[in-house]
């Protein structure tokens, strides 16, 4: 399984636009085979910053989205509304507990 999280800062008068993105990478991406999750959350304590957080079944999946058209379409849009370079990251992880 993998784990990608990390945080998005985007400009804050491009803060619908954004959001309109994510939401729509968000829905397109839940439809992939191989995605068990795909958020992305707003942080309540530092406006227009953003988490993302996915979990793949397998790297192979995780490779796919990467050359997905809405992915595609996503990369053109980031530079006109974040206002940073994401800070993203990925994890293996090696098991799965519920609590």
């Amino acid at each position: 399984m993998i784990i990608v999280a990390g945080t998005i800062l985007v400009k804050p008068e491009k803060y619908a636009d954004a959001v309109a993105a994510m939401s729509a990478m968000s829905a397109e991406t839940q439809k992939e085979v191989g995605c068990i999750s795909y958020q992305f959350y707003e942080d309540i304590t530092t406006p227009n910053k953003f988490l993302v957080y996915e979990i793949w079944e397998s790297t192979d999946a995780l490779k796919a989205h990467s050359q997905s058209a809405h992915m595609a379409v996503l990369r053109t849009q980031l530079p006109d509304v974040v206002a940073a370079p994401p800070d993203i990251h990925r994890y293996r992880a090696e098991e799965f507990d519920q609590f």
